[in-house]
């Protein structure tokens, strides 16, 4: 008999139901104004323009591997702890907030004594790159105050800080390119300008919420943040070489112009990405409460019929963007885009797989196996720029989303293979079953 201060299963399965609907909807309102955004300013700048912006946001996405060293997941992991880490949760996260400034301060300097060489090397003016530091200080703010919502299943205020950051970015940005002039420059202001108001909404919610608590905050606080998010640098940076390092490649090997070509169908990709995370999001807190209050095997079978039924829907879906892809996107951009059906293409198989890692890859957060999930994406990186230069080289523009997806690829069977040692899952039993219906089988026997 269930104790009378757990919840019900009924209760549980329509919170879960009501929070997917709430991300879905929150990652589909957020992905239609990004897509609304990308043809606009396919529409407004040149491919090399947009190329700069390229530029930008890969840099954005390589600080924030830095800025705040990983530490809001930390905070956000505590929750789980009991009412001991819910008590710590408000001064853990304000010392997330310190790391997060004090390395966006030594990245300022870094780019203050080598920027102009960057620059240089990247075909952009400096300020790019200190618009950089400072997006990725604003943005790892917001992962904060996201974290926390996510983990105290408040999908109401993640969605919302989703949605208002893609709302505000795309009027910002459209904004000042309509009234001023159509620049590179100026969508990157825009950009900026969402993020630092999402974050401080974001900062005023926790501290209005009592989830930040500045006094106190010892050495302790300090080292078990880290503890949790230096581990996490290398697979942060694993990342950033499998879904940023191509645009600089690209805009270093074939120029700024074919960068801008890449990033649109990048940007296209990533909508994909958008909504296999918005999913990943609803269920990840139920999914830590089912493993950290039952480990029997029907429910450990449960897990692997969710997953094979969510691999074929991946597999389904993606297939059919591809097709839609093919048919009509050539005749929706303008002819210097030309060519981006075959990149995205192979952009789509990448992200399929990314969908198919978020499977896996939770049983290693919530093992706490951070240092080999780190390990894992590290290698998939480094072997993404290994092959990244060649297929480059050889294949143009398309080389680079071929090696995208191939790394993609190998990170989901690495990831797979270390999540099954941590928490082995009956894979080929349940398979039979999955494929084979119990009456199927009985019929047969």
């Amino acid at each position: 008999m269930a104790r009378a201060s757990e919840p019900r299963p009924a209760a549980v399965a329509t919170r879960l139901i009501t929070d997917s609907v709430i991300y879905v909807g929150a990652t589909g309102i957020s992905g239609a104004l990004y897509l609304a955004l990308i043809f606009f300013l396919t529409s407004h700048l040149s491919a090399t323009q947009y190329g700069v912006v390229g530029v930008y946001q890969s840099t954005v996405a390589f600080f924030l591997t830095l800025v705040g060293l990983n530490t809001a997941g930390a905070a956000a992991r505590s929750y789980f702890d009991g009412e001991e880490g819910r008590a710590r949760l408000p001064r853990l996260a304000a010392a997330s907030i310190h790391v997060s400034l004090l390395t966006a301060l030594g990245l300022v300097l870094i780019v203050g004594a080598v920027g102009q060489l960057l620059a240089k090397t990247l075909s952009v003016g400096e300020e790019v790159l200190l618009a950089a530091v400072l997006a990725s200080t604003a943005a790892s703010l917001i992962t904060l105050y996201q974290s926390l919502a996510q983990a105290r299943k408040q999908a109401f205020a993640y969605g919302t800080a989703q949605t208002a950051r893609s709302a505000l970015d795309l009027a910002f940005s459209a904004g000042l390119i309509l009234m001023l002039a159509a620049t590179a420059e100026n969508r990157i202001f825009g950009h900026l300008a969402a993020l630092f108001v999402v974050a401080s909404y974001g900062i005023y919610r926790l501290l209005t919420e009592r989830l930040l608590n500045f006094t106190r905050v010892y050495g302790n606080h300090f080292r078990e943040i880290l503890r949790y998010g230096v581990p996490l640098t290398p697979h942060a940076l694993g990342k950033f070489c499998l879904a940023a390092a191509d645009k600089l490649v690209v805009a270093g090997l074939l120029g700024l112009e074919q960068a801008g070509v890449y990033l649109f169908a990048s940007q296209l990709a990533q909508l994909i990405e958008l909504g296999f995370g918005s999913l990943n999001n609803a269920i990840v807190p139920w999914l830590y409460q089912l493993l950290s209050d039952d480990e029997a095997t029907q429910t450990r079978r449960l897990l692997v019929r969710s997953s094979l039924a969510a691999f074929l829907s991946i597999a389904a879906f993606s297939a059919v963007l591809i097709f839609l892809v093919f048919r009509y996107l050539e005749s929706l951009v303008p002819a210097e885009y030309s060519g981006v059906a075959a990149i995205l293409m192979w952009l789509i198989v990448g992200q399929a797989a990314g969908g198919y890692y978020l499977l896996v890859t939770n049983y290693l957060f919530y093992t706490r196996r951070t240092g080999t999930l780190s390990a894992l994406t590290l290698l998939a990186g480094i072997v993404n720029l290994i092959f990244l230069f060649p297929l480059v080289n050889h294949f143009g523009v398309t080389g680079a989303a071929m090696a995208f997806a191939g790394t993609m690829v190998l990170r989901f069977l690495l990831t797979f293979a270390a999540a099954q040692r941590v928490y082995p899952l009956p894979w080929l039993l349940t398979l039979g079953e999955f494929f084979v219906p119990r009456s199927g089988r009985d019929s047969n026997g």
